[in-house]
């Protein structure tokens, strides 16, 4: 949860196995998920550089954590690079 008790999932909201777009949702009392931002989308996807049995394009494995104000979210981008979203908690403030 967030500092505020606001609940938090980021995920790929699809139904196969492509991991696009990586999605950051928020619920005030961890049930109802009533907004969503869009973290990366397939246009911010590099291309795979080298094929694998289980390597598939996406944002794989993401992990977060709050420090300094900021929710952060690390992830890799097509099971090949890591990469680091930092987002301002002000601006996950409910309007």
């Amino acid at each position: 949860n967030l500092p505020d008790g606001t609940a938090f999932l980021v995920h790929a909201p699809n139904d196969d196995k492509l991991r696009i777009p990586l999605v950051l949702s928020l619920s005030e009392d961890g049930h109802i998920f009533d907004r969503a931002f869009l973290l990366r989308g397939a246009d911010d996807l590099q291309p795979l550089r080298t094929e694998g049995l289980y390597k598939r394009p996406g944002y794989h494995y993401p992990k977060s954590w709050v420090a300094s104000d900021y929710l952060f979210i690390a992830y890799t981008a097509n099971k090949e690079d890591v990469d680091l979203t930092r987002i301002p908690l002000s601006a996950l403030e409910a309007r």
